[in-house]
C-alpha cells in the first residue's frame, strides 16, 4: 500500500465525508482536504495535486461531479473514482466518457473502497510508466531514423558519383549553358534599349524641361504684379504644366525600370512591407483622415522594393480617389489558393465606370482630370508590370460610387 498517497475527497454530505476521511487516514493515506462542490474540486485539485480524487456525482453548485471530473482529468491527469448512490444508465453513460478508474455505488464496504483505491493508484502509475517508456522509445526510433537517413544520403551520393550519372549531368549542363547564354544575350539587348530610353528620359528630356521650369519661375518672381493678371495666370499655368511633365517623366522612368532595375526575388515578409508602406504614406493618410487596415499577410518570394511600390500605389489610390463626404477606408487581405496567393486591396472610394475598366492598366489613362485628383496615369501600369514580372495577374472590380477592389496574384514559390 502506498502510505503517502494523497487523496482529495469531494462529497457534499459532511458526515459521510468526515467518516470517509477518518477511515482513509486510519489506513495510512493522506487526506488533506474535503470539498463540497464541483467548482471547488477543480480549484483544489490544481492547488494540492492529489494522487487520487474520490468524487461524489450529485453535488451542490453549478457543475456536478462528472463535469468536475472531466475538467480535472483534462487539465491535471489525476485518476478519479466515483462514489455515488446513483447507478442508472444515463449516469453510467456520462461517467464512462470521463474514463474513471473506479465506480463505487453507495452503500459500500470499506474493503471494497480500499481495493478500488489501490487498483486505481497502481493502474495510473503503470500508465505513467508506459507513457514514459513509449516516449523514450519514440525518441530512440527518431534517432535511429535520422541515422538511417544519413546513411541513405551517403549511399545516394555514391550512386550519383558514378560515371553514367556524371555524363548525363554534363550533357544537361552544356545544354542549359547554351540556353542561358542565348537568353542572357536577349535580355542584355532588351536592357540596353530600355537603359537608353531611361537615359533619354532622365537627361535629354528633363534638362530642357528644367530650363523651362527654372526660367518660368524666375519670370514669376521677377515680374509678378508688374504684368497684367492674365500674364500672371499664364505664367502659373506654365509652372504647373512643367511640374506635371516632370512628374510624368519620372513616373515613365520608373515604369521603364521595373524590368531592368529589379532585384532578384528573395523571401519577403509582406507584413514588414505593409508597415513600410504605411510609413511612406503617413502624411497622405493623415491629410485624408483615412483608415487603412489589413489581415495577416504572408511571406513570398519577391522583389521587396517592387512590393513596396505595388502596395503603395494601390493603397495610395484608395486614399486619394475618395468620396468627399466619407472617411476613406482601405483594407488589404491575402488568401492562399492552390499554388498562388491572391491579394486584394479594397476601398470605399468613387469607383470606376464600366467603360473605363478596359483602359485601367494602360499608360497615361485617367478617368478623372488631374485637377480633380492629382496624378499622371502611370501608377496602375507600373503595378501591372510589377505583378507580371513576378509571374502573377492583376485585375479590378468596381462600381461607380461604391468603391473598388484591386486583385493581384503572386505564385507561391517557397
Amino acid at each position: 500500500m502506498e502510505m503517502t498517497a494523497k487523496i482529495l475527497i469531494v462529497e457534499d454530505e459532511g458526515i459521510e465525508a468526515l467518516s470517509l476521511q477518518q477511515k482513509l487516514k486510519a489506513r495510512g493515506y493522506s487526506v488533506p482536504e474535503i470539498v463540497y462542490t464541483g467548482e471547488d474540486a477543480v480549484k483544489k485539485a490544481a492547488q494540492i495535486s492529489p494522487d487520487l480524487v474520490l468524487m461524489d456525482i450529485m453535488l451542490h453548485g453549478e457543475i456536478d461531479g462528472i463535469t468536475a471530473a472531466e475538467q480535472i482529468r483534462a487539465h491535471f491527469d489525476i485518476p478519479i473514482i466515483y462514489i455515488t448512490a446513483y447507478a442508472d444508465d444515463d449516469t453510467l453513460k456520462r461517467a464512462k466518457i470521463t474514463e474513471p478508474y473506479g465506480y463505487i455505488v453507495k452503500p459500500f464496504k470499506e474493503r471494497e473502497l480500499l481495493i478500488s483505491i489501490e487498483m486505481a493508484l497502481y493502474k495510473h502509475k503503470a500508465e505513467e510508466a508506459l507513457r514514459k517508456a513509449h516516449d523514450e522509445l519514440e525518441i530512440r526510433v527518431q534517432d535511429r531514423t535520422s541515422e538511417l537517413q544519413e546513411v541513405n544520403k551517403a549511399l545516394q551520393a555514391e550512386i550519383e558519383e558514378r560515371k553514367w550519372a556524371e555524363e548525363a549531368l554534363r550533357r544537361a549542363r552544356d545544354e542549359l549553358e547554351i540556353r542561358v547564354q542565348e537568353r542572357t544575350a536577349e535580355l542584355a539587348r532588351s536592357n540596353a534599349e530600355l537603359e537608353q530610353f531611361a537615359y533619354i528620359a532622365s537627361h535629354d528630356l528633363q534638362e530642357p524641361l528644367r530650363m523651362i521650369s527654372g526660367f518660368t519661375k524666375l519670370l514669376e518672381r521677377r515680374y509678378k504684379g508688374r504684368l497684367d493678371s492674365s500674364a500672371d495666370e499664364f505664367i502659373a499655368y506654365i509652372v504647373d504644366g512643367a511640374a506635371r511633365m516632370q512628374r510624368m517623366i519620372e513616373d515613365l522612368l520608373a515604369y521603364s525600370r521595373v524590368g531592368t532595375r529589379g532585384k532578384p526575388f528573395e523571401l519577403t515578409n509582406l507584413e514588414a512591407i505593409f508597415e513600410e508602406v504605411m510609413t511612406n504614406l503617413k502624411v497622405a493618410i493623415e491629410e485624408n483622415k483615412a483608415e487603412v487596415t489589413h489581415d495577416p499577410l504572408p511571406t513570398v518570394m519577391a522583389d521587396a522594393a517592387q512590393m513596396i511600390q505595388l502596395l503603395q500605389n494601390l493603397i495610395g489610390n484608395g486614399t486619394k480617389f475618395r468620396k468627399r463626404e466619407e472617411v476613406p477606408r482601405v483594407h488589404v487581405r491575402a488568401e492562399k489558393k492552390g499554388d498562388e496567393w491572391i491579394f486584394s486591396v479594397k476601398d470605399n472610394g468613387i469607383g470606376i465606370s464600366p467603360e473605363f475598366m478596359g483602359h485601367l492598366f494602360q499608360l497615361f489613362q485617367r478617368e478623372r482630370t488631374a485637377d480633380e485628383y492629382p496624378g499622371t496615369g502611370i501608377g496602375l501600369a507600373v503595378c501591372k508590370k510589377i505583378v507580371e514580372r513576378h509571374g502573377g495577374r492583376i485585375w479590378a472590380e468596381s462600381e461607380p460610387g461604391k468603391g473598388s477592389t484591386f486583385y493581384f496574384t503572386i505564385p507561391d514559390r517557397q
